[in-house]
């Protein structure tokens, strides 16, 4: 009984302590101050991929349509992109490519604007094969230092090792 009259005294209290002329209003709007404090509390901890988690990081590619990439001897740079802001940048492991993403509901991402040196490879599958995951990515999810980017239906399309820009 005593939890459920303390609200009830808690208000009383309140009520005998407000002056009755024009600190009420004064009261209501720190009611409402307060109710939009909290729901801003929680919108802040249920977000889990957050564009903070996903930029400005140095995204190394590590498994493409299910493969595992490793960086070819040969090759002066390993496959990576680079998201900030808006902008993505990397490296196929050949060729340099740019554009844009943009970050939608539900963890959804899209790439587009794509743009890409043209220099002949060695191997050309895994440039095009790279290329073509960016383009048909729609959803994402970061656990960590570990992106994901999928296609429709959440089937995995590339997985990337992330550390941070420095």
């Amino acid at each position: 009984m005593l939890v459920l009259n303390l609200p009830i005294t808690l208000l009383g209290i309140l009520f005998e302590w407000i002056p009755k002329k024009n600190c009420m209003k004064h009261f209501i709007w720190m009611i409402c101050i307060g109710l939009i404090g909290f729901s801003a509390c929680k919108t802040a901890q249920t977000g889990k991929n957050t564009s903070l988690s996903l930029t400005p990081k140095y995204w190394r590619l590590v498994e493409l349509n299910g493969v595992p990439v490793a960086k070819d001897p040969l090759a002066t740079r390993e496959a990576h992109m680079i998201l900030k802001g808006t902008q993505v940048n990397g490296n196929t492991g050949c060729n340099s490519f740019f554009g844009t993403f943009e970050l939608k509901a539900e963890n959804g991402i899209g790439f587009s604007k794509m743009g890409s040196t043209m220099m002949a490879c060695k191997d050309m599958q895994i440039d095009r094969a790279y290329l073509d995951a960016l383009t048909n990515a729609s959803s994402y999810s970061v656990n960590g230092n570990v992106l994901i980017l999928y296609k429709e239906k959440n089937i995995p399309l590339a997985f990337f090792s992330g550390r941070d820009l420095r």
